[in-house]
């Protein structure tokens, strides 16, 4: 059973993937940014999948692990165009710094293909929380709440807050969990299905964002 939830996903991604081809000519800039995060992200999930043999462990390692910082960072890019409150803008535009020396710092104590950087996943998901909680709370206050549904950030932050903050308890317990010889290996299911399920709702957004433009016509 873990190795079918593992597999699905993985090729999971494909799916924003193709309706990221299909309807990326109409999609606004948060799309076409996180389409962009999608197609990085694709490369260690897809790596993952096509070859999931343990000599391929150090190649998947790699992968991960420079992904590891180019989620952050494209988020933040997100965030940035999207948070209004002109002090958090400057705290977005700032955190990403520490990201990347956080990164750097794990480069210099570990090994880029045998250890994964948990620590960077960690810290990225209670990130990601607190600016989708900002994002979201700036929609309540706003006049436009009424109709969040129909932008495509929506989605993308709804998929990120069902997502990062199981991840990051699995994550703090990635050595304990993630061992196929731990009793709790069972538990690494859940980040299977949630990647999956998170996947999902992206495609959801590119999906809006194309019924958006034809509305407009």
């Amino acid at each position: 059973m873990s190795d079918v939830l593992s597999k699905i996903s993985a090729y999971s991604i494909l799916l924003p993937i193709v309706v990221g081809l299909l309807y990326f000519r109409q999609f606004d800039k948060n799309a076409r940014i996180m389409f962009i995060l999608i197609l990085l992200a694709g490369v260690p999930q897809l790596a993952y999948g096509f070859f999931p043999e343990p000599k391929y462990n150090a190649f998947n390692l790699t992968l991960r692990n420079c992904y590891s910082l180019a989620d952050p960072l494209v988020w933040s890019i997100l965030f940035f165009r999207n948070i209004s409150n002109k002090k958090l803008r400057r705290l977005v535009a700032f955190i990403p710094f520490v990201q990347v020396a956080l990164w750097l710092y794990l480069i210099s104590i570990k090994k880029i293909d045998h250890v994964l950087f948990k620590e960077m996943i960690c810290a990225t998901s209670v990130i990601q929380v607190l600016w989708v909680t900002v994002y979201f709370y700036e929609q309540y206050k706003s006049y436009e709440i009424s109709r969040i549904e129909t932008k495509p950030l929506f989605w993308f932050c709804l998929g990120i807050l069902i997502y990062a903050p199981t991840t990051y308890f699995l994550f703090v317990f990635y050595d304990q969990i993630h061992d196929p010889l731990s009793k709790n290996f069972n538990l690494w299911n859940i980040h299977s299905v949630i990647n999956a399920l998170m996947y999902c709702i992206i495609s959801v957004g590119f999906w809006v964002n194309k019924k958006n433009e034809l509305n407009i016509l």
